[in-house]
């Protein structure tokens, strides 16, 4: 919707990707200094982890409530 804005207004649509990947670019080298390595096992057993990780993706599609018993169960059958 933003770049649809943009691109009424007169920015070249080519301006507007090269500034989204400069952003991208940006970005995952913040997140490389930030990042925390985990092994794999390690994770699975973290339950409070992966209840997280799976909250944070369901939060933005379903009801808080929903998405927190959704969540439970979902590592629960996971693990």
């Amino acid at each position: 919707r933003q770049a649809d804005r943009h691109v009424s207004e007169g920015l070249h649509p080519r301006i507007l990707v090269e500034g989204l990947e400069q952003a991208r670019d940006k970005t995952l080298q913040f997140l490389s200094t930030v990042k925390v390595a985990m092994d794999a096992q390690e994770m699975i057993v973290d339950r409070d982890l992966l209840v997280s990780i799976a909250m944070t993706s369901l939060n933005t599609k379903l009801d808080q409530d929903l998405s927190l018993s959704l969540s439970e169960a979902l590592v629960s059958a996971m693990q």
